[in-house]
């Protein structure tokens, strides 16, 4: 089932067919279609529309590209039918979510009005890298979720010091939702792959951003970058994955001293 939602999160914008779920799934369509959604709570079909709708929601938001060309990007033949499927989904036109995006993110980076607000970046660009990976799909990135993936994980490389970890979040809260907040704990050494999926990360351009200290407080590193892109920053984001990249002495449970390097995909 994990395949099967890699495969549509790649594959959102194209026709998927019967035979490549059945490949993928090694079993009858029929079954996949209920295994998946016992699984993740939602048909094929449905999870590719809402990928569909709210990749094209963050183009919306991070860039100046055209309304009509985002359509097409994400799948519609046409800008008239991307247009009622976003209002149907969302609730708002294209244009209003475009128009508004300071609105959407505003209650979020000003949550902490007292804090600094000014925080450095370097555009870096990092070559594609093999990361073996395990998936959760948790609730507004809870931390204590995700510090559960990495426990299950840790006795897979504790014998490993040169191994990297690597967190990737794959959708925006503010446009997904809070419930369907997909994360990947990434290792790029393994012994033994059987319980991992593989994936390639990075090969593109990036905002590096740095967070200092634990896990708990990145959020506030969060608001400071969206702060910064709304009113300083003259990047557009392009709506891949964030990367975090944990450097922390090869302990993933010593919160001492830790950083975490932010890296946000742009165009």
């Amino acid at each position: 089932m994990e395949r099967i939602l890699k495969y549509i999160d790649e594959n959102y914008h194209s026709t998927i067919t019967k035979s490549e779920i059945e490949d993928l799934a090694c079993c009858s369509q029929r079954n996949s279609q209920r295994l998946f959604k016992r699984f993740f709570n939602e048909t094929i079909s449905n999870c590719q529309k809402r990928l569909r709708l709210e990749n094209a929601y963050k183009a919306l938001v991070y860039t100046t590209e055209s309304i009509k060309n985002i359509a097409y990007d994400v799948g519609y033949e046409n800008q008239s039918s991307f247009n009622k499927a976003f209002v149907k989904h969302f609730d708002i036109t294209p244009s209003e979510a475009r128009n508004t995006k300071k609105v959407l993110f505003d209650d979020y980076i000003q949550q902490n009005e007292d804090d600094e607000k000014k925080i450095d970046y370097e555009l870096v660009h990092i070559p594609l890298k093999l990361v073996y990976y395990k998936l959760i799909i948790t609730y507004n990135y809870s931390n204590e979720s995700i510090n559960r993936l990495w426990d299950s994980i840790e006795m897979d490389t504790k014998d490993n010091n040169s191994t990297n970890y690597y967190g990737l979040i794959l959708d925006q809260p503010l446009i997904s939702g809070k419930a369907n907040c997909r994360y990947e704990a990434c290792i790029d050494s393994l012994v033994n792959s059987a319980d991992y999926l593989s994936k390639n990360i990075f090969g593109r351009k990036y905002l590096k951003f740095t967070h200092s200290g634990d896990f708990d407080s990145i959020e506030n590193t969060y608001q400071q970058i969206f702060y910064n892109w709304i009113y300083h920053l003259e990047y557009e984001i392009d709506n891949g994955p964030i990367v975090e990249h944990y450097i922390h002495d090869h302990d993933i449970n010593n919160k001492d001293g830790c950083r975490t390097e932010i890296y946000v995909p742009v165009k």
